[in-house]
């Protein structure tokens, strides 16, 4: 199991910062499940949504969750 280490990057400007936050709450994950979640989709490391939630209850659970938001967003 890996060890859990705090992750601090400094020159970033606030507003990204604060987009960062917000996508992470909108999104339900935690910081470090959506920089997973990031960082897999970029290619920079192997996983994809395993890489962020690795149990497969969880991740069906949330892919409702994020169908339901995309559908309740277009129907605004």
């Amino acid at each position: 199991m890996p060890l859990n280490t705090n992750l601090v990057i400094t020159d970033v400007a606030d507003g990204h910062r604060q987009v960062f936050l917000d996508l992470a709450d909108a999104m339900e994950l935690s910081r470090g499940q959506l920089l997973a979640l990031l960082l897999a989709g970029a290619g920079a490391v192997s996983g994809g949504l395993d890489a962020a939630i690795p149990d497969h209850e969880a991740q069906v659970e949330w892919r409702a969750l994020m169908a339901n938001r995309l559908f309740s967003l277009t129907n605004l």
